[in-house]
């Protein structure tokens, strides 16, 4: 694995692991959430 490769997949990682965590604690669409403003 390359370092480019290995970084693209690390920061995808954080990027889904981000996304279900505010997912998550909103508790519903992100998009009707007045929050994510």
């Amino acid at each position: 694995m390359t370092a480019m490769a290995l970084v693209h997949a690390v920061t995808m990682a954080i990027f889904l692991a981000c996304s279900f965590v505010l997912e998550d604690a909103d508790g519903a669409d992100p998009k009707n959430s007045p929050t994510s403003h």
